[in-house]
C-alpha cells in the first residue's frame, strides 16, 4: 500500500484499485532495485497471480519485450476467471508450497514477483525454499505482503474469547499476520536458505474510510470467514468485533492501519540451481 499520505478506501472496488496501484509501483521499484532494463531473455513468474494478473500485466506493460511470464496460482477458479490474454503469458495451476507441483520449472525462472499474496500463507519458509529452487543461478525475487493488520488482532481476540472460541473455523489466524516476525527474522531465514538479501523494509500505512459503517462491512466479512456462529449470534459477534477494533486497535490517525513488508532477494550466481540444502 502506498505510504505517502492517506488513501481513502470506500468499497471492495477501492481495494482492488489499491492493489493494482501498489503492484504498479512495486514492479517499478523492482526494476530500480535490480536494475532491470531489458527482459527479452527473461522468464518472469507472477507468484499468486489471481484472476486480475496485476503483476503479469504490469510487467508486460513496462517490459513488452519480456521473453515469457508464468502466471501461477493454486486456485483453479482464479485461473478460470482470467480474461486478459497474451501469447507471452502461461497460466500455471500449482501450489507454491508443494514442490512436486512446480518441479518442472526448477532452475528455469529469472525473476519472481509476488504482491498481496504471501500473508495468506503461514509457512512462508516453505515458500521461500521453493522460490529458491525455481530461480536460476543469479535469479531475483521480490515480495510485497501485509505483515501486520489491525483486523486480525480483532479476530485473534475473538478466537480466545470463551464465548466464541468454539465457533472458530480452525485456521491459524495468528500465523498469517504475525507482527512478531520482523524484518530481521526474515533476513535470517532467507540468508539461511541461501539467498543474498538485497533489502527488506517495513512500512506502516494508514487508510481512512468515508464512514465507519463501510469499514465495519469489511470487518464483518472477515469475522464471517473465520467463525461459524449460529445465526442468532451473528449480530452479537459483529458488535463485539466492532467494539474491540474501536477501543483497542483503532489508531487516532486513521481507522485502518497495516504494516507492509517488502523483500528483495537474489540467488547467488556462483551456486548451481539445485544447491538448496533443504530437500
Amino acid at each position: 500500500m502506498a505510504s505517502a499520505g492517506e488513501t481513502t478506501l470506500s468499497s471492495e472496488a477501492g481495494e482492488l484499485t489499491l492493489n493494482l496501484e501498489t503492484t504498479i509501483k512495486f514492479v517499478k521499484l523492482c526494476a530500480s532495485k535490480f536494475g532491470w532494463e531489458d527482459l527479452s531473455e527473461a522468464t518472469v513468474m507472477d507468484l499468486g497471480c489471481g484472476k486480475d494478473l496485476y503483476c503479469a500485466r504490469t510487467v508486460l506493460e513496462d517490459f513488452p519485450n519480456v521473453k515469457s511470464i508464468i502466471a501461477l496460482d493454486g486456485n483453479r477458479e482464479q485461473l478460470d476467471e482470467i480474461t486478459f490474454k497474451s501469447d507471452k503469458i502461461i497460466h500455471l495451476l500449482a501450489d507454491i508450497r508443494h514442490r512436486r507441483e512446480i518441479r518442472q520449472y526448477e532452475g528455469k525462472i529469472d525473476k519472481i514477483i509476488s504482491t498481496h499474496v504471501l500473508h495468506q500463507n503461514s509457512n512462508k519458509e516453505k515458500i521461500f525454499k521453493n522460490v529458491y529452487r525455481l530461480l536460476k543461478s543469479g535469479g531475483e525475487a521480490a515480495f510485497l505482503f501485509t505483515s501486520d493488520l489491525g483486523i486480525y488482532h480483532v479476530l485473534e481476540s475473538l478466537q480466545m474469547d470463551d464465548k466464541y472460541k468454539d465457533y472458530f473455523k480452525g485456521s491459524d489466524i495468528t500465523e498469517l499476520y504475525s507482527s512478531k516476525i520482523k524484518s530481521d527474522d526474515y533476513r535470517e531465514m532467507l540468508g539461511r536458505l541461501g539467498f543474498e538479501v538485497i533489502e527488506i523494509t517495513e512500512t506502516k500505512d494508514h487508510m481512512s474510510v468515508e464512514h465507519f459503517g463501510l469499514f465495519e462491512n469489511t470487518l464483518f466479512k472477515f469475522v464471517a470467514a473465520a467463525f461459524s456462529v449460529p445465526s442468532e449470534l451473528v449480530t452479537e459477534i459483529n458488535e463485539a468485533a466492532s467494539h474491540l477494533y474501536r477501543t483497542k486497535f483503532c489508531e487516532q490517525s486513521s481507522i485502518y492501519a497495516s504494516t507492509e513488508m517488502s523483500i528483495f532477494v537474489k540467488k547467488p550466481s556462483e551456486l548451481p540451481s539445485d544447491s538448496c540444502s533443504n530437500s
